[in-house]
């Protein structure tokens, strides 16, 4: 009996042990993974964002932290949860290992060389790191980080190839290698030479096809010019002349090395000379280039600012007529509202005053006129005392006749003022 309880509290005792994340950790090709403190998970905070990148979030959270659902879950719907479960954990990892805790525990993993070694030759064996190249799920599978070459490699076994790079994520790598010094010792330490084909003994040329073209990925600085030249280069693009200055520099470096050689470096000198010269020579032929580029583009300057010139003068003479036109609309509008404004009471009776004062002058001058003719007409009747009645007679009707044409002149000269004088006084009722 006894023994048969304690195979029960065993057996119990590894259900409660058992859980999810350590389920999904310890299968078969999840070696990568790290066990994610379930008190991380359960923290909001940490999870934010992700519940509008994963299906069936709010279920597959509780089947990575064995809890119930509330809702039960359909069986059709069974296999869409787990695997919405898998992605969740995955995003949840890449965030994990990113903390204090995710670090230690893969630099664990890290020393037990669990990610496997580097191939290439000249690394010596310099163990890798799971890197990913893209944040979002789904788009490429992990890759390895070799923190000596600083290059990446497919995983040696098929088995980690159905993991995702989102699930370690793109920040790891640099931080891990940062947080642990040790590994930028271990890189230090080892060699930094790289393989060059030789054809009977001589080196081919990196322009080759066969040539180390890729040889500039794996260079690291060895001069103080060069230092200086790669953080120069590292936030700007250098200009030709700090270029030819930084190749003079160089020159002079490396002949001050070179005479503390032996005698065995002289090969690489005269290469390395070749190579300089064949260098200058291609910049050279590339600033005649520039040069007549350069040409090109001033006489295209040139154009451009003459069209502009021409633009502008057309600009201003439009601008002249259309101030000229505005000044002429202006000058009618005014004369319009002038002459459709009705004139003011003042004006008006202005104009009565002067008219009925000539008025007044005429009728002085034509009385003078009337008196001074009937004296004459007097004067004449005293002094002609002739016998001849019909002549007198002839003579007073010619008299009268003068007389009544004076009256009759003196009357139309009177009637155009007085109807001036009414057509004025209905304006200004009207008005």
């Amino acid at each position: 009996m006894s023994d048969r309880m304690n195979i029960d509290e065993d057996s119990e005792s590894s259900e409660e042990m058992e859980s999810w994340i350590s389920q999904y950790c310890a299968t078969f090709g999840h070696d990568y993974f790290v066990e994610v403190a379930p008190e991380f998970i359960e923290d909001d905070f940490n999870l934010t964002g992700l519940s509008s990148i994963v299906p069936y979030y709010r279920d597959a959270l509780d089947v990575i932290l064995d809890l119930e659902p509330e809702i039960p879950i359909k069986v059709a719907n069974v296999p869409l949860v787990e695997h919405a479960a898998e992605v969740l954990y995955g995003l949840i990892h890449a965030r994990y290992i990113l903390t204090k805790q995710g670090l230690h525990s893969m630099a664990e993993k890290y020393e037990e060389n669990c990610f496997g070694s580097c191939p290439r030759y000249y690394c010596e064996g310099m163990n890798l790191i799971p890197v990913g190249r893209y944040d979002q799920p789904g788009v490429e599978t992990v890759r390895l980080y070799c923190p000596n070459c600083c290059d990446i490699y497919l995983p040696s076994s098929s088995r980690y190839l159905n993991i995702d790079g989102a699930f370690f994520g793109t920040s790891f790598a640099g931080l891990f290698v940062k947080m642990f010094s040790e590994i930028e010792k271990q890189c230090a330490a080892r060699t930094k030479n790289q393989f060059e084909l030789k054809l009977f003994g001589f080196k081919i040329n990196q322009a080759a096809p066969s040539g180390p073209r890729m040889k500039w990925l794996r260079q690291s600085p060895s001069t103080l010019n060069e230092v200086k030249e790669f953080n120069s280069c590292e936030f700007e693009i250098p200009s030709l002349e700090e270029e030819d200055d930084g190749d003079e520099g160089g020159e002079d470096a490396d002949l001050d090395d070179n005479d503390h050689k032996d005698d065995d470096g002289d090969d690489e000198v005269n290469d390395a000379e070749a190579d300089d010269t064949e260098d200058k020579n291609s910049k050279k032929n590339g600033k005649k280039g520039n040069d007549k580029d350069d040409e090109e583009e001033e006489e295209e300057e040139e154009e451009e600012e003459e069209e502009e010139e021409d633009d502008e003068q057309e600009e201003e003479v439009e601008e002249n007529n259309e101030m000229m036109d505005e000044d002429r609309s202006r000058v009618t509008q005014q004369q319009l509202s002038q002459s459709a404004k009705p004139p003011s009471i003042s004006q008006i009776q202005k104009q009565i005053s002067t008219q009925r004062t000539q008025s007044n002058k005429s009728s002085q001058q034509k009385s003078l006129l009337i008196q001074t003719a009937k004296s004459q007409i007097q004067d004449d009747q005293d002094e002609n005392t002739s016998n001849d009645k019909f002549t007198t007679t002839a003579n007073n009707k010619d008299k009268f006749n003068k007389d009544s044409n004076i009256d009759l002149q003196y009357i139309k000269s009177i009637n155009p003022l007085q109807e001036q004088n009414i057509q004025q006084k209905k304006n200004i009722q009207a008005y």
